[in-house]
C-alpha cells in the first residue's frame, strides 16, 4: 500500500516507483490493478511474484516471457 495523506488504511507501506503515480492510479482503476501486480513483484515472495507476472502478462496482452 502506498503511503496517502487521504486514506484511512494503516499498515505497512511501499514507496511507490513514482509519486504521480498515486494519484493517477486513484483516476484510472484498470491501472491501479496493474501497479499492484508491480509492487507484488516488488515486494512478493517467489509464489507471488510468480503469479503476480502471470496476470501482469495476461493483462498487458503479452504471451512470451
Amino acid at each position: 500500500m502506498w503511503p496517502s495523506a487521504r486514506g484511512d488504511t494503516r499498515g505497512l507501506t511501499l514507496d511507490p516507483l513514482h509519486p504521480s503515480v498515486i494519484e493517477a492510479a486513484q483516476r484510472d482503476p484498470l491501472l491501479r490493478e496493474q501497479l499492484t501486480l508491480v509492487d507484488a513483484i516488488r515486494i512478493g515472495d517467489a509464489r507471488i511474484r510468480g503469479l503476480a507476472k502471470d496476470l501482469l502478462r495476461e493483462r498487458l496482452g503479452k504471451v512470451s516471457t
